[in-house]
C-alpha cells in the first residue's frame, strides 16, 4: 500500500508502489527499472547464464498468473 502523497524516489512523479525494504517509493516506470537491475544483478553474481546459452521463456496466461 501507498501512502497518500507518496513521491517516486527518481523522478518524484506520484508512487504507485512502496518498497519498505528500499525505504521508498516508486512510479510504475522506476519500479519496473528497479526489478530489471536486480534481475541482472543476480544473473550476474551467480553466473546463472553464459553467452552461448539458449534460454527458453514460458508465460501462462491462467488467471492463477501472478506475475508475467
Amino acid at each position: 500500500m501507498v501512502a497518500v502523497g507518496s513521491k517516486c524516489r527518481v523522478c518524484k512523479e506520484p508512487a504507485i508502489i512502496d518498497l519498505p525494504r528500499h525505504n521508498a517509493h516508486f512510479c510504475a516506470e522506476h519500479f519496473l527499472e528497479l526489478c530489471r537491475r536486480q534481475v541482472v544483478k543476480a544473473i550476474e553474481k551467480f553466473e546463472m547464464l553464459t553467452k552461448d546459452d539458449r534460454i527458453l521463456v514460458a508465460v501462462s496466461g491462467g488467471k492463477d498468473s501472478l506475475a508475467v
